[in-house]
């Protein structure tokens, strides 16, 4: 009897150490205070927790803002950056909207954070360039200085689908883009700054081979196209060698069949025969040269990454590494919500202690995410909200450097009607091209115009700004003024090409000249009507 109570003991002892180890290894938060508000559909939490993982009990400081594309169309995800155009450029997160901003004049950015790990010491080169790929607008800027599957990415594809996923990236290629933003379906793999060791070559020289080039320039044999370069972001270290990333697009400018001597600076030339088939690169048409997406990644429209996977597929990935900083990560739910957190940390003093890797995991399971990732931390971890009332951002956590850090890149929630570009083309293009619209007319602040057979919506451009109708007619509230207008027509995008347009000067006039105006009309009405008795 006496050794039976002995093993009961044992196990209740045993038992419960056991318990004891699974309860230390769960997280729990302690709620101090929570602040929760919602800006043009993104919600912000502000949460400052007392928080055990692991037999670890720390002060937290957490913010939290996330939106679901998916059932919001007026919500989409932004890459944000503050290069300029012709080169990279770091930026504090607030530079970088207000950068960004100026990018998107129909959409407002709501809130961002920090983004990917960036070479801060410029041993590589330019000092923004990001550890993973950077892609803004579906265009490739930077492919990384690391290999694409060592990162994850977060982002938005084309159809406006949040994702996180592992980049896949393709070969060089030139690609053509419509002025609607659709891609001409040709194949263009080509050479950079190499010369052509075929019939079939395609190959690209930048200015720097004029430099760095394996042969003279005036080698370069064949006919030429020249792009004028509108933005470039080209890796290069401090000697000026280029690191063998690009990204250049641009228009075309002209072609040549003479030898030249040098490559024109902000200019980009194409050799080989297939630039020069016939309606693929058109003087409005933009060519961009860029890694090009492929795989489940070549519908990406804009993406940042980040090194460190926290959970995938809904299981938290377990680390070794227990350094303690702030950290900031993004998130993906199971219904489509992504959202990113920001955890302040290097200040104990007030109740900032920051978290591991693990912790961070842990944190972002809290929140529900079903995938998820860490982004760049330490003093980079930022958070920014639009204040609507004063129409600025303010910065709702505590950055650990004691101000805000110039990074290399960020990510945002943006709101206004979702740009969607039309789908790709095949090329040579056949199908049947749109009769073009015409018999613009005006009255008071009503535009009209003839209906296009096989059209199902119209496009109206007033000075720059889009507008779109299912009707050959369109109210516009606009001041008295001069307006250049130019309206185009669309059908099933499989079947038809859009209209070819051109651009009318119009004005509007005050309502008390739009009265003397009809009154003239009508009273030459009525003279032609008399006259003809």
């Amino acid at each position: 009897m006496f050794r039976l109570k002995r093993i009961i003991i044992v196990l209740l002892i045993v038992f419960s150490f056991s318990y004891t180890i699974k309860a230390q290894e769960e997280l729990t938060m302690q709620l101090v205070s929570r602040e929760v508000k919602t800006v043009m559909g993104v919600q912000h939490q502000k949460l400052k927790v007392k928080m055990r993982f692991k037999g670890r009990i720390s002060n937290q400081q957490i913010n939290y803002m996330g939106a679901n594309p998916t059932t919001n169309p007026n919500i989409s995800v932004v890459a944000l950056d503050n290069y300029g155009r012709m080169d990279f450029n770091r930026g504090t997160i607030l530079a970088q909207i207000y950068t960004s901003q100026y990018r998107y004049p129909n959409q407002k950015i709501v809130s961002a954070v920090n983004g990917d790990f960036f070479d801060i010491s410029s041993s590589m080169g330019q000092s923004a360039t990001t550890r993973g790929p950077h892609i803004r607008d579906g265009n490739v800027i930077f492919e990384g200085y690391s290999s694409p599957s060592a990162s994850t990415s977060v982002g938005i594809k084309v159809d406006g689908t949040p994702f996180i996923m592992v980049p896949e990236l393709d070969s060089y290629h030139i690609e053509v883009i419509d002025e609607e933003g659709s891609l001409k379906l040709k194949d263009l793999k080509v050479k950079i700054n190499q010369m052509p060791t075929g019939p079939n070559d395609l190959a690209v020289f930048l200015p720097s081979f004029n430099e760095f080039g394996s042969n003279p320039t005036s080698e370069i044999n064949g006919r030429k196209m020249f792009i004028k370069i509108q933005e470039q972001a080209i890796h290069r270290r401090a000697s000026g060698v280029e690191n063998g990333r690009y990204f250049v697009r641009g228009q075309f400018e002209s072609i040549k069949d003479e030898q030249i001597e040098e490559i024109p600076e902000n200019t980009m030339v194409l050799v080989g025969d297939d630039f020069f088939l016939d309606g693929l690169i058109t003087e409005t048409d933009t060519v961009r040269l860029h890694k090009r997406p492929s795989g489940a990644f070549k519908d990406v429209y804009h993406a940042i990454s980040g090194p460190h996977r926290l959970i995938v597929d809904g299981q938290i990935i377990r680390h070794t590494d227990m350094a303690v900083h702030p950290r900031t990560a993004a998130g993906l739910k199971a219904d489509g919500t992504l959202f990113f957190v920001v955890v302040d940390g290097r200040q104990s003093a007030a109740e900032m202690d920051g978290v591991t890797l693990e912790e961070l995991g842990e944190i972002m399971n809290y929140f529900g995410a079903y995938q998820a990732f860490n982004l760049d931390g330490g003093g980079s971890s930022t958070i920014a909200v639009l204040d609507e009332a004063s129409d600025t951002y303010k910065i709702h956590n505590s950055p650990s450097d004691g101000n805000l850090r110039q990074d290399g890149n960020g990510i945002g929630f943006i709101y206004g009607p979702r740009y969607v570009p039309l789908p790709p083309i095949p090329y040579p293009d056949t199908r049947t091209v749109l009769n073009q619209v015409n018999n613009l007319i005006v009255e008071g602040n009503k535009l009209m115009f003839n209906s296009v057979p096989n059209a199902n919506r119209y496009v109206v451009t007033v000075n720059g700004k889009r507008y779109e109708t299912t009707d050959p007619e369109l109210t516009l509230d606009l001041n008295p003024g001069l307006y250049d207008v130019n309206v185009k027509a669309y059908g099933d995008h499989d079947l038809y090409a859009y209209s070819k347009s051109d651009t009318y000067n119009i004005e509007i006039y005050s309502t008390a000249m739009q009265k003397i105006m009809d009154g003239l009309l009508n009273y030459g009405k009525n003279t032609h009507s008399y006259l003809s008795e």
